[in-house]
């Protein structure tokens, strides 16, 4: 499994280093495109390790969220 470079942050004199595992950008997409005709986005957890300066992101799920009154969380 082949994991992507994504995004290198600087700050100072540390920088971060994230790999974004490609089943991931499907995952998000997939949940997107079966969410209900009302919702206009989702809402998810990234998973992944950290090691030193260098994190991997390799799965995420998707987070349901409604108000009490059964509506969406405002944006």
């Amino acid at each position: 499994m082949m994991m992507s470079e994504s995004l290198h942050l600087d700050q100072g004199v540390d920088s971060i280093t994230f790999k974004l595992h490609p089943v991931v950008i499907l995952s998000i997409l997939d949940q997107y495109k079966r969410r209900n005709e009302d919702q206009e986005r989702v809402i998810g957890t990234l998973l992944g390790i950290r090691n030193g300066s260098s994190v991997q992101i390799t799965n995420c799920f998707p987070v349901p969220h409604v108000t009490a009154n059964n509506e969406t969380v405002p944006i």
